[in-house]
Parts: C-alpha cells; structure tokens; sequence
C-alpha cells in the first residue's frame, strides 16, 4: 500500500516532476499527508494536523484510507478510516475523485451515520485535495504528497 522507497544512480527528472518523484499514480498506492478541517454542530471548524490519507486505485473504483483521524476535538481517540468505492478518472496531471452514498469503515465495521456523500477533489500534481460530507458534517482535506 505504501509506496517503495527506491534507490536509484542517475534518475532523471521528468519536465513535470521537479521533485524527483514520479507523477502520482494512484495503482501503485499514493500517500500524502495534510489536514482534515470539520465544520462542527456549532459552525466551528475543527482542524487536525498530520493526517495521512493513502489513495489506491484498483479496477474501476479507489480506496481511500486515512490514518490517525480525529474529527472533533471532544473525540476520544484518533482512528483509520477507509472509504471504498471512489469513482476516479485519469486525467493528463493526475486523477478526479468523487462518490456518493460510501458508507466509512473504522474499528472493524461500517459506520452508516457518517455516510459519505458529495465527495469531490483531485489527486495530481504532489497534492490532494477533497471536499465531503460525513454524515452531517462538512469536511475538507489538503495534503502533500509524502
């Protein structure tokens, strides 16, 4: 799922990738890290730091899984999330995300009252970036590619 550290002699950088990493490519599994803001019942945002999301395309639909997630400061413990079934189209500067109707999985079974609709966003260019609702709740995540 993570991607593989490789060691190279000599890479050659690509014109769109001054980095040295090759383009995103969600097949080999992506990871990126960021933070996840969440529009609270009283309309205030929580926002928590260093949330790694690793996205995975496999046949026609992605998983995406994010780690160590807190969605409310009063929550109690970090958990990882996976949401199945992300619709995703190839693009020339990387990929478009989106679903409807994704029930999360989180310690060990589905959470139908957090379903996830309205989900948007892209994965291209070193970046992640994606809007959702949880249930009820109006998240957003942005994150860079680790």
């Amino acid at each position: 799922m993570f991607l593989a550290a490789v060691l190279c002699v000599g890479c050659a950088k690509t014109e769109n990738d001054d980095t040295g990493k090759k383009p995103d490519d969600m097949t080999d599994g992506v990871a990126y890290v960021g933070s996840v803001s969440v529009t609270q019942d009283d309309g205030s945002v929580f926002t928590k730091e260093d949330v790694e999301v690793i996205m995975t395309a496999s046949g026609n639909t992605a998983d995406m899984k994010m780690l160590k997630v807190k969605f409310a400061s009063a929550m109690p413990i970090e958990l990882d999330m996976t949401v199945r079934g992300i619709a995703y189209e190839r693009k020339p500067e990387g990929y478009a995300i989106s679903g409807n109707d994704l029930i999360p999985i989180a310690m060990g079974g589905e959470f139908p009252a957090y379903t996830i609709t309205g989900l948007s966003g892209t994965a291209a260019n070193g970046m992640l970036t994606f809007s959702m609702r949880c249930g009820k709740y109006p998240l957003q995540y942005s994150g860079e590619r680790k």
